[in-house]
């Protein structure tokens, strides 16, 4: 997701939570751009900064979070299967196992 900001943002934003997993935001492509309004028929420019950014919640330390940067960023988007999902799979996978002894 484009997002806007009127300083500099940093790469990555971990913020720590009381549960011990951190929420994560990840940037990429931080630029700074001009930014058009218009105010009673007046253009104002407004000089902004841009980012890709993707947000997770994660377990991983922030060190980890900056080795992985790259992956994480990649895969931010996918939702991480269901309980449903993992058990639907692991069944799938016995019932083969057995049936080709």
């Amino acid at each position: 997701m484009k997002v806007y900001y009127d300083s500099q943002p940093e790469k990555i934003l971990y913020q720590p939570l009381p549960d011990g997993t951190a929420n994560v935001y990840l940037r990429k492509n931080i630029a700074q751009a001009e930014r058009s309004t218009f105010n009673q028929d007046k253009e104002e420019k407004q000089t902004v900064w841009t980012a890709d950014e993707k947000n997770i919640q994660t377990a991983l330390s922030k060190d980890d979070v900056e080795a992985n940067f790259d992956q994480l960023f990649l895969t931010a988007d996918f939702p991480s299967p269901t309980l449903e999902e993992r058990v639907a799979v692991l069944e799938s996978a016995i019932a083969e196992v057995t049936s080709n002894g």
